[in-house]
């Protein structure tokens, strides 16, 4: 056992088969838990002063929380398993031995006899040494409880290559992280594989090797040799529950991931849903080989103390005016929009911020509260994150079935980002109504302390009619017959809203005036009836008709 100086000046402490190995001393020595945490906690930046900052500045504080991780037990719990992976594949696989090199020599010899054939062939046989059982696992879970992200924290910190001049240059891989195709195809894997491999080796091992002209089972025996030949620490399949889809069963895949392990001394760890659970139980050695240092179950949290602390340390990084006492309220609100799932949770906590900081800078005048509520939590939850209500609802049922209908939050993420983008938004005639006031209040102030001067300034803007001004102005005069230039301002903007959201009324039309011209039959009429006489006797009088008999007696 020896000790060396970390970047920190702490003593590291390499265990024998590590110091002696260059595979695992470029990767990782063992960690305790403590530093473990520090590895993965994300806690943003913060300072109470920020409260002050104007609202569009504290809404970008806000968004700090996107990666804001405070690792819970089972985190802490993948990190270790994932570093106990790599350095145990590693162990078995040190270059400056004998054994790695005929390793390396067996496994190129398997694949030219596979590439021959054009099938898959027993792979090499391992030597005795290198024949120990190899160390995988596998994490099934809630999605949303932070699987794939933990995973990626924890292999971010490893290097992405290192070269090692060993005689001949040697150039590692200390992981590889691949998506399991939508298709569960061996095929398809394989290509997905060697397409991550070429980004980080910057190599198009797919065109080179024409790749996409072999068939899955040659393809394996690809997978195996390169695997071994760039010393890839550990192989990480996420979404493993793609593997349903798979036409020829999850067995083909199963069992290679099975056979690379025990060959060339890779781990391999699978990443999924709990829809993938029945994959691990399609028989005995499929199941030992996932959970070869134990499988690891994600369920969403539960109502207790585990619950009490996170919520407890999120909830103190508040960007409101006035922070806000977490109480049982608030927190029975979070749980049951959310149910447990940390990134519902976290992503709830940051729109409701988001919405109290907007709010009150739309009513700025008003001066309105910041504080966030149970409430506003469960009025939040029900606006922007409709989209996963059946998902929610599934979990309060606990409907297994139900449940397991929502294998992905990936469409939930995106959902989730384009809300970021649009909850701070307020309609531009909005903010152009409140500017405009704003500047002609302050014209009429620094021009006059007349108080109907300020008025008038203010109904200048909404462009009303003379006479409508004027009858808001008689209407504040009336109100507030002692009021100063603000309170007069603030009342005549109010009147002019509340004119605005009144609908206007279609003006009744006037009759129009009759003219009646001497001699009108109207006329005629009007003055017979007065007198008493028919209209029949006045239009004859005044010779409008004829007697009936006047054309005979002609």
């Amino acid at each position: 056992m020896s000790k060396t100086k970390s970047k920190h000046d702490a003593q590291v402490v390499w265990l024998p088969e590590h110091e002696s190995n260059p595979f695992c001393r470029s990767v990782t020595p063992p960690k305790s838990m403590t530093d473990q945490f520090e590895r993965l906690w994300r806690k943003p930046k913060y300072s109470a002063e920020e409260r002050d900052y104007p609202p569009h500045l504290r809404r970008f504080c806000v968004l700090r929380l996107r990666d804001y991780m405070d690792p819970l037990t089972r985190q802490l719990d993948l990190a270790e398993r994932l570093d106990m992976a790599v350095l145990s594949g590693y162990v078995g696989r040190n270059p400056t031995t004998l054994e790695y090199r005929r390793g390396l020599i067996a496994s190129a010899e398997a694949l030219a006899r596979a590439d021959a054939k054009g099938s898959a062939l027993r792979g090499f046989a391992p030597s005795a040494r290198q024949s120990e059982s190899m160390i995988g696992f596998s994490i099934l879970g809630c999605p949303g409880m932070g699987k794939t992200v933990t995973v990626e924290r924890v292999l971010q910190s490893y290097p992405q290559t290192v070269e090692h001049n060993l005689g001949e240059t040697i150039t590692q891989v200390p992981y590889l992280k691949i998506e399991c195709p939508s298709t569960g195809s061996p095929k398809a894997f394989c290509l997905s594989f060697f397409h991550a491999l070429g980004e980080r080796l910057q190599t198009d091992f797919i065109g080179t090797l024409k790749l996409d002209r072999k068939t899955g089972d040659v393809l394996m025996p690809y997978v195996q040799h390169y695997a071994y030949l760039y010393a890839l620490g550990v192989l990480v399949v996420d979404e493993i529950q793609h593997l349903r889809q798979a036409s020829q069963g999850p067995e083909i895949l199963m069992n290679f991931f099975v056979a690379m392990s025990n060959a060339i001394k890779v781990p391999v760890v699978l990443v999924g849903t709990m829809a993938a659970l029945d994959i691990f139980q399609l028989d005995f050695r499929s199941g030992r080989r996932a959970s070869g240092i134990g499988n690891q179950y994600w369920d969403r949290l539960q109502k207790d103390a585990e619950w009490d602390a996170f919520i407890k340390e999120m909830w103190s990084y508040q960007w409101t005016r006035e922070p806000t006492d977490l109480d049982e309220d608030i927190s029975e609100a979070l749980y049951d929009e959310s149910q447990g799932v940390i990134d519902i949770v976290i992503k709830l906590f940051i729109f409701t911020q988001l919405r109290v900081i907007v709010s009150a800078e739309a009513d700025e005048e008003a001066d309105q509260s910041e504080a966030m509520t149970a409430d506003l939590i469960h009025e939040v939850a029900s606006q922007d994150l409709r989209m996963i209500a059946p998902m929610i609802q599934a979990l309060r049922s606990g409907d297994q079935r139900a449940i397991e209908r929502f294998e992905d939050l990936k469409p939930l993420a995106r959902h989730l980002e384009d809300t970021i983008l649009t909850i701070t938004g307020q309609p531009a005639s909005e903010i152009r109504q409140r500017l405009a006031v704003r500047e002609a209040a302050a014209e009429a102030a620094a021009a006059s302390a007349d108080r109907d001067a300020a008025v008038l300034a203010i109904l200048k803007v909404s462009k009303l009619s003379v006479a409508a001004e004027r009858e808001i102005l008689a209407e504040v005069r009336e109100r507030h017959p002692s009021g100063d230039i603000a309170t007069v301002c603030v009342a005549a903007a109010e009147l002019v809203k509340a004119r605005e959201a009144k609908p206007i009324k279609p003006a009744k039309r006037k009759p129009a005036d009759q003219i009646v011209v001497p001699g009108d039959l109207r006329d005629i009429l009007k003055a017979a009836t007065a007198e008493g006489r028919t209209g029949y006797d006045a239009f004859l009088a005044a010779g409008v008709v004829k007697h009936p008999l006047a054309d005979l007696a002609a």
